[in-house]
């Protein structure tokens, strides 16, 4: 199955991502913070092609240079992160850069691109697999932290 970035998104908003503390968010217009978990993040540009998966449900507010993607439920948002991640998908996004001081992406030119993905349940299946890993990867990471202190 393959679809354009436009086929499989609720929303995307060219965005920076930080945090806020407590109450900071009562001076933000609506809609200006998400909520929420499974929300992929790409950077548009100063660093160009970045992608981040969001998988708390901390608030987070938005500003500048990020493109925040919610995927539709009848695709799997880590699988697509994954896929994001590839360098098939990376290669598209540089092909639609534009800029020569400072590289940087469009929200039209980054709904144009392609995701090729499988039925749902292959997704589930890879996107499990591959979160396996990188969480094994993560706890090897902590035991290698702790044997060199």
């Amino acid at each position: 199955m393959q679809a354009n970035a436009a086929a499989l998104v609720w929303r995307s908003v060219p965005q920076r991502l930080s945090s806020f503390s407590r109450g900071s968010h009562k001076k933000l217009r609506p809609g200006s913070f998400l909520p929420g978990r499974n929300l992929n993040f790409i950077t548009s540009e100063a660093p160009f092609g970045q992608i981040f998966f969001w998988d708390s449900d901390e608030k987070i507010v938005l500003s500048q240079r990020l493109f925040c993607v919610r995927i539709k439920p009848e695709y799997d948002a880590r699988f697509i992160y994954y896929y994001m991640t590839t360098p098939e998908f990376q290669s598209e996004l540089d092909g639609r850069a534009t800029g020569t001081t400072v590289i940087g992406l469009r929200q039209p030119e980054l709904m144009k691109c392609v995701i090729r993905c499988p039925e749902i349940q292959e997704q589930k299946v890879i996107a499990a697999i591959l979160s396996s890993i990188d969480a094994k990867i993560i706890a090897n990471e902590k035991v290698n932290d702790n044997l060199a202190a």
